[in-house]
């Protein structure tokens, strides 16, 4: 498998698989199998592909060879019949998926992954529907679903137009029963389904997030629900301040950082999501949301193109409100980091304030890597600034240089970096090599010269440092020529240029 950056992840396949859906990547899923099969012989590795978020299959794949012609499903002269056999196709996906939960994954993202016979696209959504209540007995659901005295709501009455072919009559129904919140025991009691037939409607329909409530995320542990009121009135103040101040960010950068805010936000606390140290101030914590809840704002979904995943962007900027009503509120931030085994001295000494800075450097390295490799480089910086003054290392300094050396206009900066982690103990060929390399581009060559040398001094026969000192003389001959000029040098040109005209 070819990739410079697998993107590996501790999370349970179903939840890859809903980041890649939610924020329409491309690429492929490939799934670690047996070392061996029975007779001793290595096994494939299985993989399933994505085009948009949207699931396809190979070709050997008999029913999907046959539901070709009618992709993708959506259209109002789809039958019933082409819709059910979808959603057996998908069924079996999900069961086969199901097998596979223990097993090591990694995903690879890029268009030029994915073979150019490819049958789909399959709705994606309809594999997270069937994977959700698989094999869930009436009590498995119900424990799913956070218990009886748990209220539900729908995002709308209307489910969106991408998502409308997959529903049947019975869960619109249910869509609008839940346009108010409902507890799930009178839910359940008052539908004309069978009681554990609704538990599963519900579970397909929170699935795809058409609808809210149920168990929390690790992000929301330990706090309360936010109220529908609280969360609207926000919303509407961060979307008119949108209106006015604009996110600052091209369209692949934004869609990018949505990506992995999805991939990530369910494993990581108030703190993780906002960036910010355990011993945040209120101004610090304002700042974080601020920040956090203008990215992810669900009015982005239009410009990005992500209509039909509007409610991916309510997930964030409900997670992120959580995490601001949360650590804006004494007793509920105390009450929280509780929950999180964290016990906060208010008169903390110096060793637990460097220890702090520290954990928190580690963090803003570890996301500005990230950053950097998937070619952010605007958020890298961000990051990496962020580190250096919470614990100043020769590591972060690189990246920091690394990341500024991108931007033409950051060369300056990222000397200065390179200078700041040289100073730290990073000594090595490579880093005299980058230093000289951004004084190359920025015309100082004598100053390159000089850092190209330091290189080979460290390195002989270094084959960067060579290359850089041969480009270096070669873009100073000209520059010596045009100073000495031809036959006689500088006193020739000076002499000529101080004789008297000869008269006429």
């Amino acid at each position: 498998m070819n990739s410079d950056h697998p993107l590996k992840r501790q999370v349970p396949i179903i939840e890859a698989v809903r980041g890649i859906y939610q924020s329409r990547r491309s690429g492929l899923i490939e799934i670690e199998a047996e070392a061996t099969g029975p007779g001793g012989e290595a096994q494939p590795k299985r993989r399933l592909f994505f085009a948009d978020g949207e699931l396809h299959l190979p070709q050997v794949n008999a029913l999907a060879r046959r539901l070709a012609p009618h992709l993708p499903i959506g259209s109002t002269g789809d039958s019933e019949e082409l819709r059910s056999e979808v959603a057996s196709l998908m069924e079996r996906v999900a069961h086969l998926l199901h097998g596979w939960e223990a097993s090591e994954y990694a995903f690879f993202e890029g268009n030029h992954l994915l073979p150019p016979d490819l049958v789909g696209p399959f709705p994606t959504a309809a594999l997270l529907m069937e994977w959700a209540v698989m094999d869930l007995s009436h009590d498995d659901l119900l424990e799913q679903l956070g218990g009886g005295g748990n209220p539900f709501r729908a995002v709308s009455a209307s489910p969106p137009e991408a998502l409308a072919p997959l529903l049947s009559p019975d869960d619109l129904a249910l869509l609008k029963r839940l346009t108010k919140p409902v507890e799930l025991g009178p839910l359940v009691t008052e539908a004309a389904d069978d009681a554990t037939e609704t538990l599963r409607r519900l579970g397909r329909l929170k699935a795809i997030g058409l609808v809210r409530g149920g168990t929390r995320s690790p992000v929301s542990q330990g706090t309360q629900p936010v109220p529908v009121d609280v969360l609207k009135s926000l919303a509407d103040r961060v979307g008119r301040d949108l209106a006015a101040r604009p996110v600052d960010l091209d369209s692949s950068e934004h869609r990018a950082r949505l990506r992995d805010l999805l991939a990530d936000s369910g494993g990581m606390t108030h703190y993780e999501l906002f960036g910010i140290g355990q011993e945040a101030k209120d101004e610090d914590i304002h700042d974080a949301y601020d920040r956090v809840a203008r990215l992810v704002h669900p009015s982005h979904a239009e410009g990005l193109h992500l209509e039909g995943r509007e409610e991916a962007l309510w997930l964030l900027f409900e997670r992120a409100t959580d995490a601001y009503l949360t650590l804006n509120d004494p007793s509920r931030r105390s009450r929280y980091n509780t929950h999180l085994g964290i016990s906060l001295d208010p008169s903390p000494n110096r060793h637990q304030r460097e220890g702090e800075s520290q954990r928190l450097a580690v963090s803003y390295f570890r996301q500005g890597k990230s950053m950097l490799a998937n070619e952010e480089y605007h958020f890298a910086v961000e990051l990496l600034q962020q580190a250096v003054q919470a614990d100043p290392k020769g590591e972060y300094y690189l990246a920091l240089a690394e990341s500024q050396e991108q931007n033409p206009n950051w060369l300056r900066r990222a000397a200065e970096s390179y200078r700041r982690a040289i100073e730290m103990g990073s000594d090595e060929a490579a880093v005299w090599n980058a230093l000289g390399r951004v004084h190359e581009r920025m015309g100082q060559f004598e100053q390159a010269r000089l850092q190209f040398g330091a290189a080979l001094r460290r390195t002989p026969g270094d084959p960067e440092a060579e290359a850089g000192l041969a480009r270096i003389e070669a873009l100073r001959a000209p520059a010596k020529a045009a100073v000495t000029g031809g036959g006689g040098g500088v006193k020739s040109f000076l002499s000529r240029l101080l004789r008297k005209p000869q008269s006429q």
